[in-house]
């Protein structure tokens, strides 16, 4: 069963699959060029704000604001459940 959530409401530790980002919200353009897209997957390093990620051999932080844009599925969650 797939977990369908915002990448807001991840916590530390989670690694999910990028599903949807909703672009009428200031600031996914950006993402974009950044390589935040629908099909990467990325790991939570730090969810209080602003959240830090792991993209693309990156980190990125992001304002929890823009990060209830970004829709997600788990595919490990922080307890380390593989999820999908």
């Amino acid at each position: 069963m797939e977990s369908v959530m915002k990448l807001s409401e991840c916590r530390s530790g989670d690694i999910v699959l990028i599903t949807e980002i909703d672009s009428h919200v200031s600031g996914t353009l950006r993402l974009r060029e950044l390589g935040v897209l629908e099909g990467v997957d990325l790991k939570v390093i730090k969810s209080s704000n602003p959240m830090l990620l792991h993209v693309n051999e990156s980190r990125i932080a992001l304002d929890r604001e823009l990060a209830a844009a970004i829709s997600v599925n788990y595919m490990v969650s922080a307890s380390g459940n593989q999820t999908c």
